[in-house]
């Protein structure tokens, strides 16, 4: 036979809570702002539903009886925890509160999420904002885990069970020497030629290692780094310092070949590469990461 309380509506438990609380079928009523044959009514449903009387009406209001005590230390806890879940969701909603967790490589983090967040925190600052580096495979573990909301990576990544939310710029790396090696590396002829030289790359696992291994592999040969470095800084930076052969974003390199630093590679023409904003196809948006793209996204420039 089913419990008669299982049919009973969170809203009667609602009223019950303030006459409750309150001790009054008036100031219940002023409370959740509807009439006082209202909240009589609702209470009197709920007594009918659970069979017996909840409260005892005195000249001064009312008082609970024995199994309206008996409600009442179950249904006051409910009631706050649910009430404190409504002002969590409302601080979210208008952005009040909440948190967003935004996943990146070391470049896209400075190039594209620090001016975003920049932004978005001096218009939301009770936002709880979290940003952490990964590798891209990590990157897109934290995205169906729930450890982050959104992820910002180049391509080539991996996962059919991710989705692109906005192809946000578009960049074109090339490959660079130190004044060590600029004059054989500019010298030669053909690719396997280059691949002679020393070469520097990121580790397996980043967007950049994988976006040269699939280069190589189009022109039919292996690529097998002689050093591998975490960040695009370190590989500069051993560029530089003539440690080998690298592929580095043209906007650096730029700026350092007037320097002197770092040395263009002509032989070669990489094709552009992607920096992706991505989320999980497995989970929805939080309210929060929707207010950050909606607001983010329309200040990039389109592809």
């Amino acid at each position: 036979m089913e419990h008669p309380g299982l049919s009973t509506s969170f809203e009667s438990y609602k009223i019950f809570y303030f006459v409750a609380k309150h001790r009054s079928i008036t100031a219940a009523a002023q409370r959740l702002y509807v009439t006082q044959p209202t909240v009589t009514k609702a209470v009197r449903k709920l007594e009918e539903q659970l069979d017996c009387a909840l409260f005892v009406r005195t000249k001064r209001g009312v008082q609970l009886t024995p199994e309206g005590d008996l409600l009442w230390q179950r249904v006051e806890p409910a009631c706050h925890l649910l009430f404190e879940a409504e002002r969590e969701l409302e601080a979210v909603r208008t952005l009040n509160g909440g948190t967003l967790t935004i996943v990146s490589a070391e470049m896209c983090f400075t190039v594209y999420i620090l001016p975003a967040l920049s932004r978005f925190m001096a218009e939301h600052p009770a936002v709880k904002v979290k940003c952490k580096n990964a590798l891209n495979n990590r990157m897109i573990e934290m995205l169906h885990s729930g450890e982050a909301d959104l992820a910002v990576l180049h391509t080539p990544f991996e996962g059919e069970d991710v989705r692109v939310l906005r192809e946000i710029d578009a960049t074109r790396e090339s490959l660079v020497a130190g004044k060590r090696f600029a004059q054989a590396a500019q010298g030669a002829k053909t690719l396997e030629e280059l691949a002679r030289l020393p070469f520097v790359s990121m580790p397996e696992g980043t967007s950049s290692r994988r976006y040269l291994e699939d280069f190589f592999q189009t022109q039919g040969l292996p690529f097998e780094p002689d050093i591998e470095l975490t960040t695009v800084e370190l590989v500069a930076q051993a560029v530089t310092g003539g440690f080998g052969v690298g592929m580095l974003p043209e906007k650096l390199i730029q700026e350092r070949a007037g320097a002197e630093e770092l040395y263009p590679i002509p032989l070669i023409s990489l094709p552009l590469r992607r920096a992706c904003l991505i989320a999980s196809k497995n989970a929805e948006i939080s309210l929060t990461a929707q207010a950050f793209v909606s607001e983010w996204l329309p200040r990039t420039q389109p592809l």
